[in-house]
């Protein structure tokens, strides 16, 4: 599990609705969090939807998930 600044939490396997278009999901898109890895200062969030559309998004430790989670 990574917590954020903002304290929000996320857990591989969660589920989130795309609330934007971002990487290779569109706005709406249900996605699964496939896997959670730090990378120096970045969070890599591994995403998979339905259809098998895969996208690694990368965030500042600091960044908010709600542009992703609707």
């Amino acid at each position: 599990m990574i917590e954020l600044l903002n304290e929000v939490k996320i857990t591989k396997g969660e589920s989130l609705t795309i609330s934007a278009n971002i990487g290779n999901f569109k706005k709406g898109d249900e996605v699964t969090v496939t896997d959670i890895r730090p990378n120096g200062d970045d969070i890599e969030l591994h995403l998979r939807n339905s259809k098998g559309v895969k996208d690694v998004l990368y965030m500042d430790k600091t960044d908010s998930l709600e542009d992703l989670n609707s």
